[in-house]
């Protein structure tokens, strides 16, 4: 009986040990997830900014064409004036961005300076500034619950600040500023910005 008992136990453990050296080998290991790395993750986010600005300055030119100008002024504009640029900013602080567009072209300017609009965060217009000369600088300084806005009018600086919902239109009427934009303003139109059409 014990020799039976040993040859089953003899039989049994080499069985058992196959079986589970099969098993190991059936189930391959779980693939880590993959990981990106920072040079994919510095790729990734300007594709999404793009697309953002794309989809944003489609809006722009569909309002510009339709809602702004007047089928007058689009038959008395050839087709290569017919741009614009635009950049977004928070003014007042509520988390929704305003929009400054800017034209540059003939019809828009004239000799001091050039028509810049802004918007509201759904293309609703707040101020249609005339004869300004970007950049615009955007304080952090508020004034009624909207920053200062400064610009360069002939060698002063004119600063714009908010009464009732809007901007002073035409800084050339301004007197001159005793102030400048501190070190901590926002250019807008600073750079160079992407040209759009409408």
């Amino acid at each position: 009986m014990k020799k039976h008992l040993i040859t089953r136990a003899l039989i049994l453990v080499p069985v058992a040990f196959l079986t589970l050296q099969c098993n190991k080998k059936e189930t391959s290991p779980t693939p880590e997830p993959q990981k990106l790395s920072l040079s994919d993750t510095v790729t990734a986010k300007p594709k999404l900014e793009q697309q953002d600005q794309k989809d944003t300055a489609e809006k722009i030119a569909h309002y510009i064409a339709s809602e702004y100008l007047t089928s007058g002024d689009l038959k008395a504009i050839p087709m290569n004036d017919r741009k614009f640029r635009h950049q977004q900013i928070d003014l007042n602080g509520d988390g929704k961005m305003e929009v400054f567009v800017s034209f540059y072209t003939p019809y828009f300017c004239g000799t001091g300076g050039c028509t810049v609009l802004l918007l509201d965060d759904h293309l609703k217009p707040i101020t249609k500034f005339t004869v300004t000369t970007p950049p615009l600088y955007a304080d952090p300084e508020m004034k009624n619950g909207w920053k200062t806005l400064y610009v360069q009018d002939g060698k002063a600086w004119k600063s714009l600040t908010d009464e009732n919902g809007k901007y002073p239109s035409n800084p050339s009427l301004l007197p001159a500023s005793s102030n400048e934009p501190s070190e901590e303003a926002q250019g807008i139109f600073e750079d160079k910005q992407a040209e759009h059409n409408f």
